[in-house]
């Protein structure tokens, strides 16, 4: 819940917020927290330099080192996605893993465009914490301006996480 006040905030006083109404704007719109959309999982690294090129929300391409494959499960199913690590390093962000998803709530009730989730390099790649209640649209959900990577079909989950951040259309 601190998370999420903390966000809110940010996007009310920051100036490079990417949010445009903030005059009206009253916080995100969250699924409830829910304690069985944090599990731990394993992240296995691939050797070498694999590279995905995303297609982004301003219709240029973002390449991304390809990190490794995270695997987990959620209500009893196994489940998979591939984690990547950005080509530009950020000061601050070394050990920074992004792992862009789309799931059955995708164009309902969250973000049309998919949800992404943040890692660190963990120190135990048998035992990382994935927790979807941290997962979080793109600026682009908030705002024009933004060139955010659009997750491909091998970011999909076969199920309804209802955790994070909604769609924001129904956040003002």
């Amino acid at each position: 819940m601190q998370h999420r006040i903390s966000k809110d905030s940010s996007f009310i006083t920051e100036e490079d917020s990417p949010v445009s109404e903030r005059d009206s704007f009253k916080g995100l719109n969250y699924y409830s927290v829910n304690p069985s959309f944090k599990v731990i999982g394993k992240l296995e690294r691939f050797p070498g330099l694999k590279m995905k090129t995303f297609e982004t929300s301003a219709g240029i391409q973002k390449t991304y080192k390809l990190y490794g494959n995270l695997t987990f499960k959620l209500e009893g199913k196994a489940f998979s996605l591939p984690v990547y690590q950005s080509m530009v390093p950020i000061k601050g962000y070394e050990d920074h893993l992004f792992v862009p998803f789309i799931d059955q709530t995708t164009g309902v009730e969250s973000y049309a465009a998919g949800r992404y989730l943040d890692l660190s390099i963990p120190e135990d790649f048998e035992n990382v914490i994935v927790d979807f209640n941290l997962s979080y649209n793109p600026y682009c959900a908030y705002s024009n301006g933004y060139a955010c990577p659009i997750p491909g079909k091998e970011s999909y989950l076969d199920i309804e996480i209802k955790a994070g951040e909604k769609a924001y259309k129904d956040s003002i």
